[in-house]
């Protein structure tokens, strides 16, 4: 039995879990063709590639290629806010003296985000929310010992790659005082949101060890986590205009009370009389 491929044939990247495995039959232009194991997402570029190219590869060279034609056209994102740089000028590739290493900021956002990280508040507030998560996915999600739990690096990795928006955490990656990625609130709120259907699969499945149950349950994290990203948005939201409508309240009620009230004007005795008086007397 031939040996299955460990790696996607398109990006080269490692399988997290088999749930995200497709299978395609791949032609080669000598005639001969065979089943290539993807990632679920990476199928639909390799086929628009592979329509590019007639339908058949020329080589088994072509992923070489292919990386080198995807990097050149990659776009660097902010170090900070995450967002595509418009126009490679704008962007700043800066020293960060807090991650010892270098990234690429725009000019404000550098200035943001050291100021982020010289507020002490903030920084404590950001690991206590880190603590909060972590605790919760090994205790809750995973029914892990104290002993186990106590500082897992594949727990630590996950977590730390999910709070700015990735799957795997690369070397260099800026985790604390940025905006890019999702909130430890977001991520908090998501785990609660699927811990039954992760409990349920956590049930029903065999897992290999307990790297192969951190990963099944960051893919349903992952699936699920826009969807709550947009609902707590949309919950701030709606809070800064509750907050705006009433301070508009509240200083429309204090202008009412700065309004000297008018003098009371005694009504005249005729009660409108002589005025329809008078119209008769023009008649």
């Amino acid at each position: 039995m031939a040996k299955r491929a460990k790696t996607c044939f398109y990006c080269g990247g490692t399988f997290e879990d088999e749930m995200d495995i497709v299978e395609f039959r791949v032609s080669y232009t000598s005639g001969k063709s065979a089943h290539r194991r993807f990632h679920e997402k990476c199928l639909p570029e390799f086929k628009k590639v592979l329509e590019e190219q007639g339908g058949e590869i020329e080589s088994a060279s072509y992923r070489k290629k292919l990386n080198e034609r995807r990097t050149a056209q990659k776009k660097p994102n902010c170090t900070y806010c995450g967002r595509l740089f418009v126009d490679t000028d704008e962007s700043l590739v800066l020293y960060n003296q807090f991650g010892n290493s270098y990234g690429k900021y725009h000019p404000n956002c550098y200035i943001k985000y050291i100021n982020n990280m010289q507020n002490a508040d903030l920084r404590k507030q950001e690991n206590k929310e880190w603590e909060e998560v972590y605790d919760y996915f090994a205790y809750e999600i995973l029914n892990m010992r104290p002993s186990q739990a106590r500082e897992n690096k594949a727990i630590v990795y996950r977590l730390a790659a999910l709070r700015i928006g990735k799957k795997r955490l690369n070397r260099g990656d800026v985790i604390m005082g940025v905006e890019a990625g999702y909130s430890y609130k977001t991520i908090l709120y998501t785990m609660k949101y699927v811990k039954t259907q992760i409990n349920e699969e956590f049930a029903s499945r065999r897992f290999h060890d307990m790297n192969h149950k951190i990963n099944y349950a960051m893919v349903i994290i992952w699936n699920n986590i826009d969807f709550i990203n947009g609902r707590v948005k949309a919950m701030e939201r709606q809070k800064e205009l509750t907050e705006i409508e009433t301070k508009k309240r509240l200083a429309e009620k204090e202008r009412l009370k700065d309004i000297k009230k008018l003098p009371y004007q005694r009504k005249s005795k005729t009660g409108g009389k002589a005025k329809w008086q008078w119209l008769e007397d023009e008649e």
